[in-house]
């Protein structure tokens, strides 16, 4: 992992197990990004609550789906994709950013990637 300096890019990785985050101080520490757990078999329970408080700081948000080794057949990696696609669905949609080196069409093939059913996928949002 790189060390911490000024102009890199710094993110966390929250899920409901942080309980209550206070948004402001996040983004106040430096923190530009968050990767936000939507699903691991059901939707997280502060999913919703955590992507607006990241919107509402102003971070930039990915929603993941955490897949675990309940889920050991096609059909139900199917149906918790589809957990995932609904949960960033409720959540108000991804929405494709262009950036530098083909940025938007890497966040385009995650998209497509998550709502086939593999585990791993982000839906990039702001």
């Amino acid at each position: 992992m790189q060390a911490r300096k000024q102009g890199n890019a710094q993110g966390i990785d929250v899920s409901h197990w942080n309980g209550v985050i206070d948004w402001s101080k996040v983004a106040a520490s430096g923190i530009s990004f968050a990767f936000i757990k939507a699903t691991q078999n059901s939707v997280d329970k502060r999913f919703l609550e955590n992507v607006k408080g990241a919107k509402t700081a102003g971070l930039l948000i990915g929603a993941y789906h955490y897949m675990d080794d309940s889920v050991s057949t096609v059909d139900q990696a199917k149906a918790a994709a589809q957990v995932f696609y609904k949960a960033i669905q409720v959540a108000g949609g991804a929405a494709i950013h262009y950036g530098l080196h083909g940025t938007a069409l890497k966040c385009r093939q995650m998209l497509q990637v998550g709502h086939a059913g593999t585990s791993g996928s982000t839906a990039m949002d702001r």
